[in-house]
């Protein structure tokens, strides 16, 4: 996932915008979240990087922010939350289902610093996709 990332950066921000939202907000359907999940974590971490191109971070915070928030991370922090009540943990469900709810919490929190948004603007951009992210974040802490 970080050389992905990583490679990702380094293509500058309009190849990046364009690999971010032709393949990372549509595998949502066709990749594990977790998977996804971790990928979205290291592409914020590496764009707050020092040796990411010019741009990326101002790419990050107007044009890829609102999609991955709204359409890949807070309904997978959803999913994984409200299926880890629900799975057997005989077969590894529940553990799964936290693993990724725990990535996407980081994740959530590698694009907040990376743009400097505060959890007021992360619900606002939630809000969009019909999830109320604070509810989410506290059923995930208990």
């Amino acid at each position: 996932c970080t050389v992905v990332a990583a490679n990702a950066i380094s293509t500058g921000p309009n190849e990046f915008v364009n690999l971010v939202s032709g393949w990372i907000v549509p595998s949502i359907d066709n990749l594990p979240p977790y998977a996804v999940a971790s990928v979205t974590c290291h592409l914020a971490g590496e764009a707050m990087g020092k040796g990411a191109p010019e741009g990326i971070g101002d790419a990050l915070k107007r044009t890829l922010f609102e999609p991955i928030v709204s359409k890949v991370l807070s309904p997978m922090l959803q999913e994984a939350v409200r299926e880890s009540d629900y799975n057997d943990d005989r077969l590894g469900g529940k553990l799964n289902n936290q693993r990724t709810a725990s990535m996407v919490l980081k994740a959530l929190e590698r694009w907040s610093a990376a743009t400097a948004c505060s959890l007021v603007r992360i619900k606002q951009v939630c809000l969009n996709s019909n999830v109320n992210i604070i509810d989410v974040i506290s059923d995930a802490m208990y």
